[in-house]
């Protein structure tokens, strides 16, 4: 049996998961299962992995933020003036958390997951799936531009 700290290219006497025989005769001792294998080591390093956001979903947040602030400032400025006019806060307040609330877009997810699902129909008539659909818009970043024709 080969040691654990040996590299993984050196065990010449290990048959992994998967592994495919033509022909000859062996007999096998099975040395780790589940996680302790070279197959679950590999799914404990994806799962550590950490899922960066794309650059569009960083664009969004920011999008978002400045239309947060964008709201709260403007509910502050209502407040201020309604009360320097004379009006009642409640429906001072009422009235601004409606603004606030009305000024957030709410079909935004919606139409970015409308985009995202039009690019992997375009990606799947190339043939090509995609398992998670913000993969869609880094496989559109990282492709060359199509050719363009020559103007007749």
């Amino acid at each position: 049996m080969t040691r654990p700290e040996v590299p993984l290219g050196d065990r010449v006497n290990m048959a992994f998961m998967n592994t495919s025989v033509t022909r000859g005769r062996g007999e096998m001792i099975v040395t780790t299962t589940g996680m302790g294998t070279e197959m679950g080591h590999i799914a404990n390093l994806l799962n550590k992995t950490e899922a960066d956001k794309t650059p569009l979903q960083k664009q969004l947040d920011r999008l978002t933020m400045a239309i947060a602030a964008l709201a709260g400032l403007a509910f502050i400025l209502m407040v201020i003036l309604g009360l320097r006019n004379g009006q009642a806060l409640d429906a001072i307040f009422i009235a601004g958390v409606a603004l606030a609330i009305s000024a957030i877009p709410t079909g935004l997810p919606a139409v970015v997951t409308t985009m995202y699902s039009m690019g992997t129909r375009a990606l799947a008539a190339q043939n090509a799936i995609v398992k998670r659909l913000p993969s869609v818009e880094t496989l559109a970043r990282s492709q060359p531009s199509a050719p363009t024709r020559p103007a007749r």
